[in-house]
């Protein structure tokens, strides 16, 4: 029985810390409306964000823009990549070194990657649903 409350505790204690709202809000991809982008599937997604598309839509050149950490981070790549951070971290490092993809824009806070991307022509990036998305397109992705 004490193992019990003690659970129930500290579930709550968990489900009540500060950003636990963010970390289950849902997160979405989203672009530069300039590129009239509305909807990719899985597999594009999969490709911008890895660094293998180079262009979307009316783009020019896409502009990767991704989280530096954290929950809205750590659940797209898990959700719509597949990867961990410390893969993601990998592959992007490997691109860049290599040649072969220009470094992604990092941002410590979600309002600042929104804000980036509106006001970048060909700029991509993820935020939650919790961040406000006045300027940029929300994409809908078909899985």
């Amino acid at each position: 029985m004490k193992k019990y409350r003690l659970s129930i505790v500290a579930a709550a204690f968990v489900a009540l810390a500060p950003g636990s709202a963010r970390a289950s809000a849902p997160v979405v991809v989203i672009a530069n409306p300039k590129a009239h982008v509305h909807t990719l599937d899985a597999r594009s997604v999969r490709s911008v964000f890895l660094g293998r598309a180079g262009r979307i839509g009316d783009a020019q050149r896409v502009v990767v823009a991704t989280l530096a950490g954290g929950a809205t981070h750590e659940r797209f790549l898990r959700e719509f990549l597949d990867q961990t951070p410390n893969q993601f971290s990998r592959r992007w490092l490997r691109l860049v070194f290599s040649g072969k993809a220009r470094k992604p824009r990092v941002f410590q806070s979600e309002a600042d990657l929104a804000a980036f991307v509106a006001q970048t022509p060909g700029a991509v990036g993820y935020v939650s649903t919790d961040t406000p998305l006045e300027g940029v397109t929300v994409v809908r992705v078909e899985r």
